[in-house]
């Protein structure tokens, strides 16, 4: 039975479990599909009203590519010991590279406490990396969430990255890691509001209006960006060569909860057959 699952930042639809028997999870050589939709899922499910005040979306980047996953990992997991110390409540973080090779840290982050504690994390951040990796002040960027309009933007940009955005290809995974694990490329830390998603099951005819639906707003969003790129990966985001498998393709994107379930209501009023399940 085909399914549409409605997030609170999210809307999907599909056909089945993509993968029924899932196997334990071995080394982490890189972004997969299944890594992005875990974190998308994730981000979709986040209620930004009751998120705690004002956060701040963070990039903290390298000069020098670290010698090894594993060191960059200690990085990470350093800085991160250094924030819960000094009151970090919530942390989602992404790691990504640059098209040279090195890896940079997309962060939201909320700390209890004094207001200058995101100057203090880059100050950290630099303490922590500028004698093995030559880090400059200027390379790091904060941006503040204040807002559920933040959130939403926030949400919004990782959305618009499947595992084959040029900042996750496995092509940009920088030399001295190739072969060898990644280490974790995102997580969350603390108690965040997260709300469940509706799944419902519905008829062909549903399914394949929501599929329109989703491709045309992912034309929309990328017309508006401004990007090139993004034009042409909404336009092809239902292409496939093989048409068994075209016809049951699934589909996720960044998309209002209020508005997916005005679409659904109208495609039900219209004959279309959707149920809880």
């Amino acid at each position: 039975m085909p399914t549409v699952t409605v997030y609170r930042h999210g809307f999907s639809c599909g056909v089945g479990n993509p993968n029924p028997h899932p196997g334990e999870r071995g080394e982490v050589q890189g972004w997969s599909a299944a890594a992005v939709r875990r974190n998308l899922q994730f981000l979709y499910s986040v209620d930004e009203t009751k998120l705690p005040g004002m956060g701040y979306a963070l990039t903290l980047t390298v000069r020098d590519c670290p010698s090894s996953g594993q060191e960059w990992t200690r990085f990470r997991d350093c800085w991160i010991k250094r924030q819960r110390r000094e009151g970090l409540q919530l942390l989602h973080w992404v790691t990504e590279w640059q098209a040279r090779g090195a890896p940079h840290l997309h962060c939201a982050a909320w700390w209890s406490g004094s207001d200058d504690q995101h100057l203090r994390a880059i100050h950290d951040w630099l303490e922590l990396t500028a004698a093995n990796l030559l880090v400059a002040i200027k390379g790091q960027h904060v941006t503040p969430i204040y807002d559920p309009l933040g959130w939403s933007q926030y949400v919004s940009k990782h959305a618009a990255r499947g595992h084959r955005h040029y900042q996750r290809q496995a092509v940009h995974i920088p030399e001295a890691w190739r072969g060898q694990s990644t280490g974790r490329l995102w997580g969350h830390l603390g108690s965040w509001p997260l709300r469940s998603p509706a799944k419902l099951g519905t008829d062909w005819m549903v399914f394949y209006q929501a599929r329109r639906v989703l491709r045309s707003w992912r034309i929309a969003d990328a017309r508006a960006s401004g990007s090139a790129r993004r034009l042409v990966s909404a336009r092809g985001c239902l292409r496939c060569p093989f048409p068994d498998l075209s016809r049951v393709r699934g589909l996720s994107e960044w998309f209002p909860e209020d508005l997916a379930m005005r679409v659904l209501e109208g495609l039900s009023q219209a004959g279309g057959y959707i149920e809880s399940i």
